[in-house]
């Protein structure tokens, strides 16, 4: 059998989305900023994706910006801090400890420039405390980003604690929704969110398209000069097939996100209850705040490297970190910030699951680590 079982890292893109982008290809494919009959029926498909889009998430259209995925997003939300920040003179920054490397490295490199920054630690279960988050607010504050939930151990964040408490202090407040969008409900204006980023195959739409929006237009600054396309703000030929597909994804997904959580949970549990009788086995972040499919374990006397390999000489796709970080060797940055040893910390491996994997699936993929972790265990203790 063969299952893939590593949905955070990319999904299967749907059907729909793939009809949908096929038509771009052949039918629609004028350039959007053509004024001819083929680059307005372009034009009219971006707009209408960029309506979409904005309803999903509760956001006015004006608001959403088409980039190339999460990374550039992410980058550029933070472009928009150091412009703020450069502006005003506040040079403090608030952030976590467990955020992906799209947020954290540009972060760090604005240290050159004299900002400084505030990486907040999480409790045990993965989740940030909102008192810990206001604690660090200081006078000069200008910017914060908190992802909405994490793509190591899939736990949700309080965002809307969180950003009530930047709205109070006139922080402008990002969130990396890579791994929420599409997967659980996000409301940018109950959650007093300024600036978010998404990537559209993590919810079964097309690699290499995203977005980014931003509420408060006066902060907006430039990421791409040229042609002046997305309002001037990123230039260059919009991606329109893969515009339409993340749309047709989401939309998809949105409308059917309350069913497909429940079973995608589902399967998780079938995998939960062999977890549980395997011998050192334990569930990393919270089990009550967590994304759907996500499950984090580790195993006591086994390499995630060596359990990673033998499941997939079983057919078995899963990560042994983030997917970003795969290859290496060092223990998980994000497990570590929780407290987790170092070495317990290495030997886990992240299973994630989509509305496209089967019971019989989630069967197999606990039948198979169970005799893998017990394998690699006894070796262990032979040797």
């Amino acid at each position: 059998m063969y299952v893939y079982a590593d949905n955070a890292a990319s999904t299967r893109l749907s059907d729909s989305a793939a009809e949908v982008m096929e038509k771009c290809f052949f039918e629609i494919y004028g350039n959007p900023s053509g004024i001819h009959r083929s680059g307005r029926k372009a034009k009219s498909m971006l707009e209408r994706a960029r309506a979409e889009i904005a309803r999903t998430i509760k956001a006015e259209p004006e608001g959403i910006y088409f980039t190339s995925g999460g990374t550039e997003s992410d980058n550029w939300a933070v472009r928009i801090a150091e412009s703020v920040g450069m502006k005003t003179g506040k040079k403090h920054i608030i952030s976590t400890r467990i955020e992906h490397n799209a947020v954290r490295k540009p972060l760090e490199n604005l240290k050159e420039k004299g900002f400084h920054i505030t990486f907040i630690r999480p409790m045990a279960n993965g989740i940030i405390n909102p008192s810990d988050f206001e604690k660090a607010v200081r006078p000069d504050t200008v910017f914060a980003s908190v992802m909405y939930a994490n793509n190591v151990v899939g736990t949700i964040q309080p965002i809307r604690e969180i950003g009530r408490i930047c709205r109070k202090n006139g922080i402008i407040f990002h969130t990396d929704a890579v791994q929420a969008i599409g997967h659980i409900p996000v409301d940018v204006k109950a959650d007093y969110i300024d600036l978010l980023s998404a990537s559209a195959h993590k919810f079964h739409g097309p690699k290499g398209t995203g977005f980014l929006y931003c509420g408060r237009p006066e902060i907006m600054e430039p990421f791409i000069l040229g042609g002046g396309q997305e309002r001037s703000m990123r230039s260059g030929t919009e991606n329109v097939p893969g515009i339409c597909g993340m749309s047709e994804a989401l939309a998809e997904s949105a409308e059917n996100m309350a069913e497909e959580s429940a079973y995608v949970k589902k399967l998780r549990k079938i995998i939960e209850n062999t977890v549980y009788k395997i011998k050192g086995a334990s569930i990393n972040g919270s089990l009550k705040s967590r994304l759907p499919g996500n499950l984090n374990v580790s195993f006591a006397d086994v390499s995630g490297q060596s359990l990673l390999k033998m499941l997939d000489a079983e057919g078995i796709c899963v990560s042994a970190a983030s997917a970003c970080s795969a290859g290496s060797s060092e223990p998980n940055f994000v497990l570590e910030s929780m407290g987790i040893p170092a070495e317990e910390a290495k030997n886990s491996i992240r299973i994630t699951l989509s509305v496209y994997n089967t019971e019989d699936e989630a069967r197999y993929i606990g039948a198979k680590l169970k005799e893998s972790v017990e394998k690699l265990q006894k070796l262990k203790r032979e040797f």
